[in-house]
């Protein structure tokens, strides 16, 4: 998004005048699409636009330990997770808690859940199978 788009009398598009305010706020998104300045990574990171910034030499290394850390939780709790963080964009705050319990329902009556307990109690680290 470069100010050249306003400069040509064209419109920022792609749902950056839906996504932006949501992300950064209205003032920056404001100044982000009629200004059009370039972000910095550490911009970006500050803005929430993304997660972290890490240098390009230790990026694998960072990719693969989070990966790990992912790949070490329950499948089934963390796809119900993802789903409802993907769905709360469309949902108001009552219609995102009914979405929350219906999901922690799912979770709470899986193996995993069962496993993640006794792993607690047990003080060792839990073996999820995803059922």
């Amino acid at each position: 998004m470069r100010a050249a788009l306003l400069l040509v009398g064209a419109v920022v598009v792609s749902g950056a005048t839906w996504l932006l305010p949501r992300l950064v706020g209205p003032a920056k998104a404001a100044e982000l699409a009629l200004l059009g300045d370039t972000l910095s990574a550490a911009d970006a990171e500050r803005f929430g636009l993304v997660a972290r910034v890490v240098a390009a030499d230790a990026l694998p290394g960072e990719a693969r330990a989070v990966a790990a850390r992912l790949a070490a939780l329950a499948p089934r709790a963390v796809a119900l997770t993802k789903r409802a963080l993907q769905r709360t964009w469309s949902l108001d705050l009552d219609e995102a808690l009914e979405d929350e319990a219906w999901r922690q329902g799912i979770a709470g009556a899986s193996a995993d859940h069962a496993e993640g307990l006794a792993a607690f109690l047990d003080k060792r680290p839990p073996r999820f199978t995803g059922e």
